[in-house]
Parts: structure tokens; sequence; C-alpha cells
């Protein structure tokens, strides 16, 4: 699914917060139920559904997100790659780097662009991974509304889901409309690798800049008077001290200038992450992700928890990742929230294999712009923790909310660990 370049700002840059909430107050006036986190959250779906549908060789799972055109070019795509047995799927979580790029609104639709960083993989297992560096373009007509379908519990015709969480127009999990012409559809998908390979070369033309200009600025303020050397001078037969010094002071600006890389690239944990670690290997760490599913206070399956890599963090491996005693790992909830959840061992105890609960502590969070609230494992609470070099698995029920009467959350976190 890709065409030629989008025309709106560079991914990089990031959206402008005054044309953001301009757009969004204008959009708000006419359709009062729409709210940007659900969006984004609902964009992440699709991208999730397109990748089921290369996946599972399916392409009516998209059909509902795609614009017409574009889901007849997409199924003729699937169909023709499961034929031959090329198909490829992106990874579990890769519908997570969806950031906004752009929102706009005219008289005619309603357009946000999302940008994504995917890497699709041959569904067998074998060949070769495809990196993906994309912008997605929702729209929807003008006088679109966001639905209410399921206030009274309704549920999806196609699948049988509730659509308590599909505010989007189309039901979240199969993709599947909700009411006519009322929901979001992607009209295109262009690929943006080139502006962010332009992006990384401006930003290391400024490191070399400033290294050239620190080595000059050395070499103005160690230079000694003008003297006539003699013809055993050192400063014609070798070095010398001052420049050895200034080749010193060269190498510790560089030294800097590359850890500093390492590190932003640590941080990001994502396609900046991706491509440093291409030319900067030690700076690979183990990426723990896996499917997570919650009920009792609320009620979310499928979910995509990714770890969130400890602070300074700059390689490892999986074999060491199950060495720790203490992970975070962090999702949306279907409403755009965000989720954490924390577990943890005493110190000196970690390693591969089971513990349990009182051992184990355990917290959760779940937090939106306008409020948060927590859960904390107590006595009637029950948890597994399986680690292993591969991933680990949590299984855990009773979890209280900090705020009494309210029903406790339960749920299973499955994770697998593989370098990126």
């Amino acid at each position: 699914m890709t065409d030629r370049p989008f025309q709106f700002g560079g991914v990089d840059q990031g959206p402008d917060p005054a044309t953001v909430q301009q757009a969004v107050a204008t959009i708000a006036a006419r359709d009062p139920l729409f709210n940007l986190d659900t969006f984004l959250a609902e964009a992440q779906q699709a991208f999730w559904l397109v990748g089921q549908a290369h996946a599972r060789c399916k392409p009516e799972l998209c059909a509902g997100v795609l614009a017409l055109a574009l889901a007849e070019r997409e199924r003729a795509t699937i169909e023709k790659d499961c034929r031959d047995g090329e198909g490829s799927s992106p990874e579990d979580g890769d519908a997570e780097t969806g950031r906004l790029v752009s929102i706009a609104s005219d008289a005619s639709h309603d357009t946000i662009v999302v940008h994504f960083n995917s890497t699709w993989r041959p569904v067998g297992g074998k060949g070769k991974a495809d990196r993906r560096v994309q912008n997605w373009c929702f729209q929807r007509p003008a006088d679109a509304k966001t639905t209410e379908a399921a206030a009274a519990g309704e549920r999806c015709r196609n699948c049988g889901a509730l659509l308590s969480e599909s505010a989007g127009g189309t039901c979240r999990y199969c993709g599947t409309p909700i009411a006519a012409g009322a929901g979001w559809r992607i009209i295109r998908v262009d690929e943006v690798a080139a502006q962010d390979a332009a992006s990384a070369v401006a930003a290391m033309q400024s490191i070399v800049s400033a290294m050239v200009a620190a080595g000059r600025l050395q070499q103005t303020t160690t230079t000694a008077p003008t003297t006539t050397p003699s013809p055993s001078s050192p400063s014609r037969t070798g070095w010398g001290f001052a420049r050895v010094m200034r080749l010193i002071r060269v190498l510790f600006f560089l030294a800097i200038a590359l850890a500093g890389l390492g590190f932003y690239a640590v941080e990001s944990n994502g396609s900046v992450h991706r491509a440093a670690a291409k030319v900067f290997p030690s700076i690979r760490h183990p990426r723990l992700q896996g499917p997570l599913d919650l009920s009792g206070t609320f009620s979310a399956q499928h979910l995509v928890a990714t770890q969130v890599p400890p602070k300074l963090q700059s390689g490892g491996s999986c074999d060491q990742a199950a060495q720790r005693t203490a992970w975070d790992f962090k999702t949306k909830l279907p409403d755009g929230s965000t989720f954490h959840l924390e577990m943890g061992l005493p110190p000196g105890t970690g390693a591969p294999g089971v513990y349990k609960r009182p051992q184990l502590s355990l917290t959760a969070n779940a937090a939106n712009a306008s409020r948060s609230e927590s859960w904390t494992a107590a006595s009637a609470s029950t948890a597994v923790l399986t680690v292993s070099a591969s991933g680990g698995d949590l299984q855990f029920a009773n979890l209280p909310m900090d705020e009494p009467g309210t029903p406790p959350l339960s749920g299973h976190l499955t994770w697998s660990c593989a370098l990126s």
C-alpha cells in the first residue's frame, strides 16, 4: 500500500500544538464525541487489522477500515502473496509506534495522518524482513459523527464483540463498520523512509560540524608562539606533545558524540534505535513484548504490552533480561488511556524460574488526561510469574484498586524476548 509522498510536514518535527488544538476544536464543534486519543487508538487498531489480514490471508478483516479503492487493491495483494507463499505481516508491537503527524478539517473532510514504523516478516518465518516507515492517511466526511453504537451493550454483527470500545465507527476487533459513513477510512499509505534518512544525515552532519569546530577551537587555543625550529625539532620529526593532546581531545569529543547518539537511540526505543543498532550493535537490547488480557475492573483483550526499557540500558541479551528482578510493561487501553503493569522480586533473587505471591510484588496503573487509577496486590491477591530466557508468563487475580468498593483487576500477560 504505497503511493506518491503525502504533503504533510515531516514526522521528525511533529505537529504544531496550536494547529492540532485548533483542528480538534473545529472537529469537536461538529462532532462533540470526537476524542483525539481515542482516534489514535483506533488508528493503531486499524494498522493491526491490516497486519492480521496479511498474516491470516483474510483480506476481509481490514476491508472495513480501508477506502474502497484501497480495499480492492489490498485484497488483490493479499490473495496473490498468499497464493504464491510470499505473505508477510508486521510484528505484534508495531501498531504501538503510531503517532500523530498532522490533523486538518475543512468543509469537505476531516483528515488525520499517523506515522508507523514496522518490520514486516514472512508469515512462514523464512526469508528477509522488510522495514517500512510510512504515513497512513485517515479521512472521513466532514459531516460524519462519532457513533455511540454500544451505549446499551450492542455487539458487532460480524464477530460478536462488544462495541463499547469502538467509538471510531468500526468494530475495533474485526473492522466491520458500525454505522454507514461514520468511521474513518485509510485512503492512502505513503513511504517516508527517505525523509527519515535525510533527517539522520542532517543530524550526523551537525555532529561532524560540531566536532570540526571543536577541533579548530582546540587548535587555536593550544597554538604556541611562532619560532624557527631546528632541523631536529619534534614539530617536524614527530607528533609533538601539543599535537598529541589535540588528538586526544578530538577523540574525547567523538566518544561523547557517539555515546550521546547511542543513548538517544536507546531511549527512543523506536526507528532511531533500530537504525542506530545496525551501526552500533552494542546498543541492541532485549525487547520484551506480548499479549495482555484484562478483566474485572474493566475488560480488554489482546492488548500488546511492551516492556519499558530500563534507564541507561545500552545493550544486553535475553539471558540477562531473565536475571532481572523488576519489569514494567506498558500498553494502551482501547479508550487511549495508558496502562502500566509492574512486577518485582526481592534483591538477589533474579533468575529463570517460577515465582508467586507474596515473594512477587505486583502493581498496576491506568491514566488518561484527566485522572489516574491504581491497583496493588494484597493478601487476597494471587499471582504466578514464570521467567525464562525466551520470555515469560504472568497470571494474576484479585488485584484491588486503591479506591475501595471497586471490582478488583485480573489478567494474563505472556511475553517473548528478542533483540532489537
